[in-house]
């Protein structure tokens, strides 16, 4: 063969375009890689920047506490586990450094960029391939989101990979290829059980593709190992999710209240429902039906949301429709932090986000040229990237929509908006005036059509309040209470009838011993929503503690009138009712508080001495037995349960030995310091026999009792005293 036959000229064109495929990645890795350093410099000054906030204050907690502890718990699991596991991970390499993740996650975007690049040369050409990478690379809302502690860039990574390893495997479907394949694919799970429907529906158009190219025996064959894949990151996250829950799984058990959030009868409010009152009210709901359990609660939001489906079809549906807009909206709705508060700490952010009207930069434009480039492109498209594009969008929509939701999509509709723009200049160049006409009608239409819908409940919030808000909540966890109580006040400035923000003052206030101003706060809070029942629960508690019952009484009545399965507030009326001496009433409240919240101890041990008063020591004996059982080490249970053991009338039920056993656990726990627990203890004895024990701990406990003037107790103590002395032991 010469020199210049056909197969020397393509074996010397190889370097060079390998060549041009490394320039082209290096570019677009170092492009990407410094808009995303330069935007993480600018943004230094937000003040979220090294406090993190919300979900990720909850992603941030969930690794420290593995840190510090070394435990796993249940926490792991109520948000996917893939990203707190992630951040454990960083955090034990950089010392607990956010910077550190932060700089990880911006170089995982630019290799997100990279990927885009490399999918986009493979379906379309290189040259649409690499203006794919720069707009993934200049797309702000992304970026943003990568500087969060979130796992959203980790959720616009998975599905290029997956992508790229599907068209890779359909080539050439080796072992590793598809081992790889399921293991990515359980990843993305991890990070976002919504990828679930799309990986099995491409993993299914594999095996088929595979089947049709192939013998049956070998797309099996391949099956399996994909499965295998899968299972190798699926089980071990699985064992870990039964060693903190108790239960094989590996999906969160937020799923049932993230259904419910978005399909429900007041489903535009409650998507818009922000961390405060107003999300703890909602999260109380399996309450009102006595359910307490994590699986159950998970279960109860679970089967409230298909009842809603199934019993309401006209207004699910209208709720698809309204979440679609809300998917395809051109602006970014926020979930609990709102990107345009902070462009006012990035030039970058202020430049590549922005919305006027209803139109939003720059989704609808990315949007409409994914549209051209869709339409342009069609017959190139290769159908992995048509099922992701319909089914990763169909289950957010399915639950509820927020920017960060959709931002996977980003990276390839930024493949299709770039074959949008390169038909736009083949038709001007080849001069093609009627179809560019076409394709800008097309662009028209698109960017006009996703910018009409809205405005949605979300963009009606006050972000910048809800900002200096979320700030405070983790400055007052922290320990900074002056810091947390500026931030209020920046948020009440914000918006003067924050509810959330008036609650959390009067809390502040209430720790600080500032009792009067802590009231005047929670008036406030009732005062901008008479629909919230903590701060009338708390003046209650505050007023019960000043010895101003019926006060006390008027506003648990009105926590009751507004939340009618507050437990707490069941059961600290009932213990404003029984100082009262209506004890009747009193055992009704406890026994509603129970209803509610059937492992609340206090109840069941405020309901124990209720009933001991009432002489139902029976009933009495099983319910400090369950505050036993929730709470083991317990005095004033202890203590219940063995005076029942001495005193009960029926010699039969007595057990004086076991009282003593139970009572001088109670007072070592108390240092023996305490009156009513020694009094209890002296009472045991004296059933025993012991009556010359049972004196000098009475003597002891009068002491105290004196020392500390409670008259009460004292002169219960020297009646018990003096029968002790006269050889009897106390009866009921």
């Amino acid at each position: 063969m010469s020199e210049n036959s056909p197969g020397n000229e393509l074996k010397s064109l190889s370097p060079v375009k390998n060549r041009w495929r490394i320039q082209h990645v290096m570019t677009i890795f170092l492009l990407a890689l410094l808009i995303r350093g330069f935007y993480l410099y600018e943004s230094r000054d937000n003040p979220t920047f090294q406090l993190s906030i919300v979900d990720a204050r909850t992603y941030d907690q969930i690794a420290r506490g593995i840190l510090e502890t070394g435990k796993l718990t249940q926490d792991l699991f109520w948000q996917p586990p893939f990203y707190p596991l992630f951040l454990t991970g960083v955090y034990s390499l950089t010392k607990g450094s956010l910077l550190s993740v932060k700089i990880l996650q911006m170089i995982l975007g630019a290799l997100t960029c990279v990927l885009v690049y490399l999918l986009g040369t493979k379906i379309l050409n290189r040259k649409t391939g690499f203006l794919a990478g720069i707009i993934t690379a200049f797309y702000m809302p992304l970026v943003f989101f990568e500087g969060e502690l979130l796992a959203t860039g980790w959720a616009a990574f998975w599905p290029v990979v997956i992508l790229l390893l599907l068209l890779k495997t359909k080539e050439k479907p080796g072992i590793l290829h598809c081992l790889i394949l399921g293991f990515c694919g359980a990843l993305s799970i991890l990070t976002r059980p919504v990828f679930l429907p799309f990986f099995l529906a491409s993993c299914l158009w594999l095996i088929f593709v595979l089947y049709r190219q192939k013998q049956l025996k070998f797309s099996l064959q391949r099956v399996l190992i994909i499965a295998a894949g899968f299972l190798i990151v699926a089980i071990p996250t699985g064992i870990l999710g039964h060693s903190t829950t108790g239960k094989f799984r590996i999906l969160p058990f937020s799923g049932g209240i993230n259904l419910y959030l978005g399909n429900n009868p007041n489903f535009e409010e409650t998507t818009a429902i922000r961390p405060g009152l107003a999300w703890e009210k909602l999260l109380r709901l399996p309450e009102r039906e006595g359910i307490e359990n994590i699986y159950e609660k998970d279960e109860f939001f679970r089967e409230e949301a298909m009842e809603y489906m199934l019993k309401n079809p006209l207004k699910f549906t209208k709720g698809l429709v309204h979440k679609t807009s809300q998917f395809f909206s051109s602006r970014e709705l926020a979930r609990n932090v709102d990107m345009y508060v902070f462009r006012k700490w990035s030039n970058l952010l202020r430049i590549g986000v922005w919305k006027v009207g209803k139109f939003g930069f720059p989704y609808a434009v990315l949007f409409a040229l994914a549209v051209v480039g869709a339409a342009f492109w069609i017959r190139r498209i290769p159908l992995p990237l048509w099922l992701f594009l319909a089914l990763y969008p169909a289950a957010v929509i399915l639950v509820f929509v927020a920017s960060r939701y959709r931002m996977p999509v980003v990276p390839v509709m930024s493949l299709l908006a770039s074959g949008g723009i390169v038909a736009f200049w083949e038709m001007m160049i080849k001069r093609q005036w009627p179809k560019l006409a076409i394709l800008s009608a097309i662009f028209l239409i698109s960017a006009m059509g996703c910018s009409s819908f809205g405005p949605f409940p979300e963009e009606r919030l006050n972000f910048n309040a809800e900002l200096y808000y979320a700030l405070g909540v983790v400055l007052q966890e922290m320990g900074h209470p002056e810091k947390a109580k500026e931030a209020y006040l920046n948020a009440i400035q914000s918006k003067d009838d924050f509810v959330d923000a008036y609650y959390n003052l009067g809390v502040l206030m209430e720790k600080q011993g500032k009792t009067n101003q802590a009231m005047d706060y929670y008036k406030q809070a009732i005062q901008a929503d008479p629909q919230s029942s903590n701060p009338y629960y708390n003046l209650g508690v505050l007023l019960q503690f000043q010895g101003k019952t019926d006060e006390a009484i008027r506003y648990f009545l009105q926590t009751l009138k507004v939340e009618p399965s507050d437990a707490y507030a069941h059961n600290n009326l009932g213990n404003a009712l029984r100082s009262k001496g209506q004890l009747d009433r009193a055992v009704e409240q406890y026994r509603l508080a129970l209803k509610y919240k059937p492992s609340y101890d206090v109840a069941h041990n405020n309901l124990g001495y209720a009933l001991l008063r009432q002489g139902n020591m029976d009933e009495a004996t099983g319910h400090f037995q369950k505050a036993l059982e929730i709470q083991p080490s317990w005095p004033p249970a202890l203590t219940g349960w063995a005076r029942i053991l001495a005193t009960h009338p029926d010699p039969k039920r007595r057990d004086p030995e076991k009282a003593i056993s139970l009572v001088e656990r109670a007072a070592k726990l108390t240092g023996y310091k305490e009156p009513i627990v020694l009094n209890i203890l002296a009472m045991a004895y004296a059933a025993s026999g012991d009556l010359s024990r049972a004196v000098n701990i009475a003597e002891r406990a009068l002491e105290i009792a004196l020392a500390a003037g409670n008259q009460g107790l004292a002169s219960q103590i020297q009646e018990n005293l003096e029968l002790y002395k006269k050889g009897k032991s106390r009866q009921p």
